[in-house]
């Protein structure tokens, strides 16, 4: 026999200290007790004549008059607190979900600065390193080179090597998809945005490999550490 598991999201409550949860933590907090003199039936013939009665529970906020027929006292209650126990958890769903919005947006809006910022110290890399190239070169090279095609060439692609503009426009453009995807209104987004996150922290490790500067490649580290939060968010995400 397969075991069903249950999952309590949400809380609900009708007992004799109060019909709902926020009526009867109250009436506990102020020690007040549910517990009287029997009033449902005659107990005059009985030993003990006290117990705890569920009082001003309303009925047709939860079940029709035509299926309460149906149904013995005790079912009322419990359909009662299983619909409290579900608006609840959609409450404590919009609340972690707005929670969750405004973590995950301060933590993109770090990440734009931060590859805004390598955008900046890496302006101009491939040329500086070019330049850097030909004076190793030089170097070792006696007399002048610059009419040897084969060693020029050979500079420029190991120049181009250093370059991050694509990596940095994608990074970008995987940023706006993913804000994109906060902000609308499908059902279930979890995997789309743990797939832009992986996208992130690839083009980020590959960022970090070509950096020439220490600066950036300090930035590379901070990004990669956010990317890894953001990674952890999502798991809450549906």
């Amino acid at each position: 026999m397969t075991r069903r598991r249950v999952v309590v999201t949400g809380l609900g409550c009708v007992s004799p200290v109060g019909n709902t949860v926020n009526e009867a933590w109250a009436n506990l907090l102020a020690g007040r007790s549910g517990i009287g003199k029997i009033t449902r039936f005659d107990a005059s013939a009985m030993a003990c004549q006290i117990a705890g009665e569920v009082k001003g529970f309303e009925l047709e906020k939860y079940v029709s008059t035509k299926e309460a027929r149906t149904m013995d006292t005790f079912i009322h209650y419990g359909l009662a607190a299983a619909q409290q126990a579900v608006e609840d958890a959609l409450v404590m769903k919009t609340t972690e979900g707005e929670s969750l919005y405004n973590d995950i947006s301060g933590r993109i809006e770090f990440l734009r600065k931060g590859i805004e910022s390598i955008d900046g110290k890496s302006a101009d890399a491939t040329g500086k390193f070019r330049d850097k190239l030909k004076e190793r070169v030089e170097e070792y090279l006696e007399g002048a080179f610059e009419n040897d095609e084969r060693i020029l060439k050979e500079i420029a692609l190991y120049a181009e090597k250093v370059d991050i503009s694509e990596e940095i426009t994608r990074f970008k453009s995987h940023l706006s998809q993913f804000m994109d995807l906060m902000k609308s209104n499908e059902s279930s987004v979890g995997k789309k945005l743990e797939f832009l996150v992986q996208e992130l922290l690839r083009e980020t490790n590959t960022v970090g490999s070509k950096a020439q500067n220490s600066s950036v490649a300090h930035d590379v580290i901070a990004l990669k550490g956010e990317i890894e939060k953001i990674r952890e968010q999502i798991q809450n995400v549906e």
